[in-house]
């Protein structure tokens, strides 16, 4: 039942049950509308709609309220005209209350203006009341669900950019450094065209074209000297005992010394 009511001066009674009011509809506030809620109100302007609440409801001195109540209990300090089914009702004195009430226990104040029917059988408020709260647990479950499912798609597009980034540098690598080649037939040419000696002797020539030319037995010399010829490539050329590039490479050696 409601706790203890006391008056302060002229404004409005206070209890503990309104003191811990979550949701507060002051003095000049004007509602149209039905609410539905999971925290205790206290009203002190206006409503003209329904009202269901999981907790208590408290109509202030200025309050009104146009409307059926379904809530855990309700104390009514102001003007209300509807129906009202509650586990507990107090109508205080300054009440005027217009309507049927279904309630478990009632406590009318001398002063009081009371008008309607009376129900003193087990008030049915729990439907609705777990209606709007399975409601309000079905719409949280939702949005954890909607986040959960945009974090999941946020985190695999990370995902496939760090692998595709990894694949496109591994790609790059395996460019820029070409695997080390195998002896392939090849005729021999008695005579080589000057722009592809050139390009075998060029240090600027890529290892892409330098790997071609060394299916060329005369341009191998002129491989085994060149600074560009990679690493892979020179242990090829050292692997055929060929005699002119063994001389090459010895020449590249000295040079470095």
């Amino acid at each position: 039942m409601f706790s203890k009511l006391t008056k302060k001066d002229n404004s409005t009674p206070q209890s503990e049950t309104q003191i811990s009011a979550a949701t507060v509809i002051g003095v000049g506030c004007e509602i149209y509308g039905n609410l539905s809620l999971s925290t205790p109100l206290q009203l002190d302007g206006k409503i003209e709609g329904d009202i269901v609440s999981s907790d208590c409801v408290i109509i202030g001195e200025k309050g009104w309220l146009q409307g059926n109540v379904e809530c855990r209990e309700i104390a009514v300090f102001g003007q209300m005209t509807g129906d009202i089914n509650a586990r507990h009702v107090h109508l205080q004195p300054s009440a005027v209350f217009s309507g049927n009430i279904n309630t478990e226990t009632l406590k009318i104040e001398q002063g009081a203006v009371y008008q309607g029917n009376l129900n003193m059988n087990p008030p049915t408020v729990e439907p609705a009341i777990e209606a709007a709260k399975e409601a309000k647990e079905k719409a949280e479950k939702e949005a954890a669900e909607k986040a959960a499912a945009a974090k999941a798609m946020a985190e695999k597009q990370i995902a496939e950019k760090k692998a595709a980034a990894v694949k496109a540098q591994q790609s790059t690598k395996q460019t820029s450094q070409p695997q080390t080649i195998s002896p392939k037939p090849q005729a021999n040419d008695s005579v080589i065209n000057p722009a592809i000696l050139a390009a075998a002797a060029n240090p600027k020539s890529p290892p892409e074209l330098l790997q071609q030319l060394a299916y060329h037995k005369e341009l191998r010399p002129v491989l085994a000297e060149n600074p560009a010829t990679y690493e892979g490539l020179l242990q090829w050329l050292a692997g055929l005992n060929d005699p002119a590039v063994n001389a090459a490479l010895a020449r590249r050696k000295a040079k470095k010394k």
